[in-house]
């Protein structure tokens, strides 16, 4: 850990700001650590610093934490640790810091491009109830994710379970009120036809990115698709690969449907005979002796991911896809998190949200 620095807490007790791991719309994000491990406590976490200087950015951070705090009881969503705003003396200035869970296993994105086509069979079914589990709360409590993709999943240790990685949904940056159907936000490569033509978003474009999420993880590239700079990207579904089977081409035609009002909900699909084991993710976990195609192993090194638009935009090169330019490509989640830190000699106060006027 190179360059980390001491802060200090009365109610959090010291921490250590580590390296930086990557900067986006929001801010910063840094990983940190405890100085003293307490019951409970975890032993890292990362955490999203916005400066007061920044008024925007701060803004777009109190709103994510607030749209977190109301996920709380979903164990597939990021978990968030709070929010502080920090005193750096040697700077004379505020920040607004958004504490969150560490995602040790990277994100989605980070294990397709590890695997030369496709995850496993086992793995995609757990990754997949995960998220279709997380969708089901932020539907449930009137919103949309509105940039479901690889690259917002997050792979969190699950020390309770028999896998490694639960899989988590992350970065709220754009995440919006159902009751606002109209808009047009997000990553191009997983928006649904009618964003793309008629500016038209709620719960099913988030049924569709992941119906594009699951066939990404399935193939390990992404969806092959015709496009047509008259209709803003879009002309055709994605292109469903013959050799997969059919209870997976079902799943896939229950969340690509072109007419959004007859995709599935995130409940219905939850019950869909493709993420219906014939045998227990713990029953394969436990042979060690299958191989990668069989086995149901989603062990990552521990790092920490930094998925922004840039990995995205290589792909899609590479894929030499035709959607339209003028789209958004938010950087995704870059804070793979884990709970309350600071940076150097300043002086955190758990907040009541005393600068800036926040309420």
């Amino acid at each position: 850990m190179m360059g980390l620095k001491r802060k200090r807490s009365s109610e959090l007790g010291e921490w250590v700001l580590g390296d930086l791991i990557g900067k986006g719309g929001f801010g910063s994000v840094y990983k940190a650590y405890p100085l003293k491990l307490e019951k409970g406590s975890p032993a890292i976490m990362a955490v999203k610093v916005a400066e007061v200087s920044d008024p925007q950015k701060v803004d777009a951070l109190l709103t994510e934490a607030k749209l977190l705090s109301q996920f709380q009881d979903c164990p597939f969503v990021i978990n968030s640790f709070g929010e502080q705003w920090t005193y750096k003396s040697h700077h004379n200035s505020f920040s607004f810091n958004l504490l969150l869970e560490f995602a040790a296993g990277g994100t989605i994105r980070d294990r397709i491009q590890k695997s030369a086509s496709g995850l496993s069979e086992c793995e995609i079914k757990e990754f997949t109830r995960s998220v279709l589990s997380g969708l089901q709360c932020i539907h449930d409590k009137g919103y949309v994710h509105c940039d479901i993709k690889p690259d917002n999943i997050l792979l969190v240790h699950d020390m309770t379970s028999h896998v490694d990685f639960v899989a988590k949904i992350g970065d709220f940056g754009l995440t919006k009120s159902a009751q606002n159907e109209y808009s047009r936000q997000g990553t191009a490569w997983y928006l649904p036809p009618e964003t793309v033509i008629s500016n038209i978003q709620g719960k099913p474009s988030d049924i569709w990115a992941l119906g594009c999420l699951v066939l990404e993880m399935l193939t390990g590239t992404l969806w092959p698709c015709k496009t047509s700079e008259d209709l803003g990207g879009w002309v055709s579904n994605p292109i469903i690969p013959s050799h997969l089977s059919e209870e997976a081409k079902d799943f896939l035609a229950k969340c690509l449907h072109i007419d959004a009002s007859k995709r599935f909900t995130a409940e219905r699909l939850l019950t869909h005979s493709f993420l219906m084991s014939k045998q227990s993710v713990e029953q394969v976990a436990k042979v060690p002796a299958l191989s990668q195609s069989q086995h149901c192993d989603n062990r990552l090194p521990s790092f920490i991911p930094l998925g922004d638009s840039s990995s995205q935009e290589a792909q899609k090169n590479k894929e030499g896809s035709g959607l339209y330019d003028n789209t958004i490509f938010p950087l995704a989640l870059m804070s793979r998190p884990a709970r309350p830190v600071v940076a150097d000699t300043w002086c955190i106060k758990p907040t009541t949200f005393v600068v800036m006027g926040a309420a």
